[in-house]
This record gives structure tokens, C-alpha cells and sequence, in this order.
């Protein structure tokens, strides 16, 4: 007879389960003092699951994979999974949990229900009645006095964010880039500085990464530079930004955060920017650290990748508040001016209705845009379209090599990518200002799919370095030298730098040795080398790291193998990285089979927000 044990070492033999998911179904076996294969078959595909992004699991998914393990042992997974669903009812420190149909780990139940709880609570929460007739002016004046058209072309969404959210604790605001949710942000913001009646308005933005919370920055000091509005509330509209961590508090260690549930956050508003990569934990821990009478804005792109952590926390929002009351419409539509009623859903019963808006409009990209017709007919599945632009109609903003073996991607990157590389590593090594230095490496960027093989990040990053060795354009001293992209792989408490974080080898202002660069909230940060946390060169980045940029020119790099990651969002997330221009390296048959297949993740989340506070 099969043991427990002997049941493992077979599903990690398949490669159904890695070495964690095998320590973690061990660990169930001992803290249950038991051999039950049924118990560490389940541990170690609920385990699997959480590595793939899932938060939990459909409990008749779980029991049917279960069962192929155990051929006749139907009843003994469904024993198991019963216990399992009466355990989490009156026990909830189980490792293990059945609730509402799913099957947990007990830290994702624990978090997905606290999340829930805080949005629904938001949710429900409005403001103070004000005066339409003020409301109304206010917008028309933010927005130019433009009396609208009633038609859906002419809608103007940012317009219709700006009114809902005048009137909301919680708003959610999706869409694509170029659709203005920044320039929405500064009209709100503006309005509420001025809605605040001269008493300071105390406002907090945020984004995941710090590459992300500079992009924020510079966008809103842009948009706040070109509003129409008096000079008191131009200078009063903040431009510095945080990342998450930064603005939470991390505490050395990364034992939790100094603000939290316990010792809230003092602000009036909150601006979360670039959502979709904010995994479940953290999206937790943020709204709990947020007092409840605080206005939160939440932006993003429900098509871009979800975060690298399980969940599709932003995806999960929108879904469960993407509908739009009759009363609302009618409200909403009396202030600006616009014709919701074709958008009205019969959603008189959802808790979360009337709290998310989506920006249809891209301001950067025309009908026209190459690059605009690439996004769209990749986030719609439509690879004819895709290839037509890439093969049959290529233009100035689009470009595209079939990149059928490994041999050619050092021929693209000595043609293509070392010329701009080099001027980029001459600024850096010629005492050129941070700001230009920081725009240089900002302007281009290599997206692989990929960390590893021949057409990965680390194979794209050791060509690059290889080839300014052998030009004797570098020197490297224990791997460093002058004009080294670097980010930060590893969050680092004591330091202050997190995951994400990108900085530059310069020689430092002050002894001219070597140091590295970072742009902390807008200011540069120099460390030395040997403080770096886990970190690695960035001539090329991983399409999940670059979320949160933006660039002039990208190029993307497909290997010329099938894989799970490649998918319709991680093309479309590369795709929207670019203003400029796009250089897609790949077979037509990866493109296809990429932009054919979704990323599917199994959440609870937009359901529980549906089902209201009473099952949460």
C-alpha cells in the first residue's frame, strides 16, 4: 500500500508540486499525526495552486484532482474536505479552510475576508450632501465650461470620475493607457481642495513600486502644470509620491508596518495608482492602515497582469463594482450633462454598484495609433489583427522580426539596442545631470517574457555586458562599474529599499567613488555597492517588473517555445509600456498561441464582494 510519504515523492516526481508544496503537506501530516494520503494529496495541490497566483481554489476543481490520485477513494477526499469546511467554521487558525465553496489557505481566507470587509464598509459610505448646481459649476470649470453632446463618443469619462467620485468614500477607476486617469486625479483632487473650504486637505499618493510612484509623480506634477485653476490649489495639489511600503511604514524585518488597523493613517485622501499589481496582502494591509471617513481612489488597468503574489485583487474590483444604478445615472448625468441611461444596470441589490468607472478614451493613442491598435486587438484576442499590423502593415510606431532561433537575438541586440546602451553608459560616466541620466536609461527598454534561457532576461543582460567587456566600453570591478542599471530584487526594511526599486552606478557627487543612485520620493539616494539588498543588472527586465513604467521605445522578446506565463495579458502589458514605438521579437505561432491563451486566476474575492457584509 502507498503511504503518505511515498504519494508525495510521486506527485513531485510528475512535477505537480515543487519542494515547498512537499514541506508544506508534510508539515499537515505531522501537525495531524497521521499517514492520510487524501490530507497531504490536497495540502500539496492547495500549495501548488497559491505558486500559480490562486487564492483559493473551487472546491469541485480541488475534489476532482484529488480523486484522480485515488481512483476509487471518492468518499475519503470528500471526508476530508467536509472536515475541512466544519473545521474553518468553528476553528479559524486551520491551515486549511472550506468556505463559500472554495478551498483556502487559511492566510488567504484570512486576508481575502478582511480585504472584503474593508471595501464593503467604504463601499456603503457616501459624503455629505452638496449642491448640484456647485457641483456642476465646479466640474464645467475644471473641465474648460465644455457643455457636452449627449452621445457615447462624446461622453467625457474623466468628467463622469470626477462627479462620482465627488460623492464617494470608494471609487475605482480602470482603464487603459493614455485614458486620462491621471489628469482625472488632479480635476478630483482640485475639486476637493476647493470643496475643503480653505481647511487643509491632507492627501497621500501611493503606488506598488518605486519606479511606479515616479511615474506618478511626474505625470501629476505634468497634469497639475496644465490645469486651468487659481494658483492656491495648484500649489496645494501634491506631486510627491510613496510607494506602499514607504508610505505604511515598513518595519526592520518586514514585522508588519507602522501604520496598520491599530494606528491609522492621518489623511483626508488617498491615490492608489497602478492597482493591478497590488497583490492581496498588501491591498490588506493598506486599507486597514486607512481611517474610514478617508476618501480612497483606486486606478489601474483591469487588463494588465495581476500582481506577481496570488490574487487579482483590482481585476476582483472591478468585476464586482462594474455597474451602474439607475439612480446614480440620473444623478450623475443631471451635473454633467451626459446620457448614462444606456450604461444603467439593474444593480439595486449590489453592495459594490456605482463605485467603479471606466476611462474609454486613450488621449495617447489616435484611432489611428499602430501601437493603439496593437493593445486593443491584443487585449481582445484578435491575433489576425495582431499579425496583420506586425507583418502586413508594420509602420514607424511598430516593429517586427521573427525571431526563429537564439542565434538571431545577438544580432538584433548588436544592431538594434548596443548603440543607444553605450550613449546611455557615456552620460553616466561623464558627470551628465541625474535627471538626464535617469530620463536616458528610462527611454528604452528590452521586456523579455521570461527570466530564464536563451531568450530570457538573464541571457539578455550577460550579452550586453559581454559585448561593452569586449569593446572595453566597461570595466567591471567585482561586477560593477560606471553607468550599471540595477533593481532591487528584495525588499529591505532596514534600508528603506523594496522589490522593485531601480538605481544607477555613478561616481558620487561628493568623493567621487562608486556609488548607486536611487530616486527616493524625488530625491536621489546614494548607497554604496556592498549595502545593495539582493539586486540584478537591468539592461533587460521581465514584462511583470517593467508594470507601473513607461518608455519611449520597447522591445519585447517571446522565446520560440510554448510556456504558461505567455498569455494575452503579459503581451498587452509589454505593448502598453511603450509611447513611442514597439519592436516585437518572436515566432507568428508564439504570437498566436500568446495572445489565444488568458490568465486565469481562481479568486473568491469579486464574489464574496457581491454577496454583501452579511456573508463576509
Amino acid at each position: 500500500m502507498t503511504t503518505a510519504l511515498q504519494m508525495l515523492d510521486l506527485m513531485r516526481s510528475k512535477e505537480v508540486i515543487d519542494d515547498l508544496d512537499n514541506h508544506f503537506a508534510r508539515l499537515m501530516l505531522r501537525l495531524n499525526e497521521c499517514d492520510d494520503q487524501v490530507l497531504a494529496v490536497v495540502a500539496g495541490l492547495l500549495s501548488a495552486s497559491s505558486r500559480d497566483g490562486h487564492t483559493s481554489v473551487p472546491i469541485n476543481q480541488i475534489r476532482d484532482e484529488a480523486r484522480s490520485w485515488f481512483g476509487g477513494k471518492a468518499v475519503e477526499v470528500d471526508r476530508l474536505l467536509d472536515q475541512l469546511h466544519r473545521d474553518g467554521k468553528e476553528n479559524l487558525i486551520q491551515p486549511m479552510v472550506v468556505d463559500a465553496g472554495r478551498v483556502y489557505l487559511f492566510r488567504y481566507f484570512d486576508f481575502e475576508r478582511r480585504l472584503a470587509n474593508e471595501v464593503l464598509t467604504r463601499a456603503r459610505l457616501g459624503i455629505g450632501e452638496s449642491s448640484s448646481d456647485d457641483l456642476a459649476a465646479s466640474l464645467d470649470g475644471l473641465f474648460n465650461n465644455a457643455v457636452p453632446k449627449p452621445t457615447d463618443d462624446m461622453i467625457d469619462w474623466q468628467k463622469i470620475a470626477v462627479a462620482l467620485a465627488a460623492s464617494k468614500r470608494l471609487i475605482i477607476v480602470t482603464g487603459g493607457p493614455g485614458t486620462g486617469k491621471t489628469s482625472m486625479v488632479v480635476r478630483l483632487l482640485a475639486l476637493l481642495i476647493q470643496q475643503s473650504k480653505h481647511s487643509e486637505c491632507h492627501i497621500a499618493l501611493t503606488a506598488p513600486t518605486g519606479k511606479a510612484a515616479a511615474r506618478m509623480r511626474y505625470a501629476i506634477e505634468s497634469a497639475r502644470s496644465e490645469l486651468e485653476i487659481n494658483e492656491d490649489i495648484r500649489l496645494a495639489i501634491p506631486s510627491e509620491a510613496h510607494t506602499i511600503h514607504r508610505l505604511l511604514g515598513s518595519r526592520r524585518g518586514g514585522r508588519g508596518f507602522r501604520y496598520c488597523a491599530n494606528n491609522k493613517l492621518q489623511v483626508d485622501v488617498v491615490v492608489v495608482d497602478e492597482v493591478s499589481m497590488v497583490d492581496l496582502e498588501l491591498m490588506t494591509h493598506l486599507l486597514e492602515a486607512i481611517p474610514q471617513q478617508t476618501r480612497i481612489i483606486l486606478l489601474g488597468d483591469r487588463d494588465q497582469l495581476a500582481s506577481v503574489e496570488p490574487g487579482s485583487v483590482f481585476a476582483d474590483l472591478c468585476v464586482a463594482a462594474d455597474q451602474l444604478t439607475d439612480e446614480t445615472a440620473c444623478a450623475i448625468g443631471e451635473i454633467t450633462r451626459f446620457d448614462l441611461s444606456s450604461f444603467v444596470v439593474d444593480a439595486t441589490h449590489s453592495p459594490m454598484a456605482d463605485t467603479c468607472i471606466e476611462l474609454k478614451r486613450s488621449y495617447r493613442f489616435t484611432p489611428a495609433s499602430a501601437i493603439g491598435r496593437l493593445a486593443s486587438a491584443t487585449n481582445q484576442g484578435d491575433a489576425e489583427t495582431v499579425m496583420s499590423l506586425l507583418v502586413d502593415d508594420s509602420t514607424a510606431d511598430i516593429g517586427y522580426t521573427e525571431l526563429v532561433d537564439s542565434n538571431m537575438l545577438p544580432e538584433y541586440i548588436d544592431d538594434h539596442v548596443m548603440s543607444f546602451y553605450k550613449v546611455s553608459i557615456e552620460l553616466a560616466q561623464g558627470g551628465a545631470s541625474i535627471s538626464d541620466v535617469f530620463d536616458r536609461y528610462g527611454s528604452l527598454s528590452v521586456l523579455c517574457a521570461l527570466r530564464q534561457g536563451p531568450f530570457g532576461v538573464n541571457a539578455v543582460n550577460a550579452l550586453v555586458e559581454r559585448r561593452f567587456i569586449s569593446a572595453d566600453v566597461i570595466r567591471p570591478i567585482d561586477g560593477w562599474y560606471p553607468g550599471r542599471p540595477v533593481m532591487v530584487t528584495e525588499n529591505d526594511y532596514a534600508l528603506g529599499l523594496f522589490n522593485g526599486d531601480y538605481g544607477i552606478a555613478m561616481q558620487s557627487p561628493t568623493d567621487s567613488s562608486l556609488r548607486v543612485c536611487f530616486m527616493v520620493d524625488g530625491n536621489p539616494r546614494w548607497l554604496h555597492p556592498a549595502r545593495l539588498p539582493q539586486h540584478q543588472s537591468v539592461w533587460a527586465s521581465t514584462i511583470h517588473k517593467s508594470q507601473g513604467s513607461e518608455y519611449e521605445t520597447v522591445v519585447i522578446i517571446l522565446p520560440n517555445r510554448d510556456s504558461p506565463v505567455l498569455t494575452r495579458e503579459i503581451l498587452y502589458t509589454a505593448v502598453t509600456r511603450a509611447r513611442s514605438r514597439v519592436d516585437i521579437l518572436a515566432t507568428r505561432d508564439i504570437i498566436q498561441r500568446t495572445i489565444k491563451r488568458r490568465t486565469m486566476r481562481q479568486s473568491g474575492l469579486s464574489d464574496r464582494l457581491l454577496r454583501g457584509p452579511q456573508d463576509s
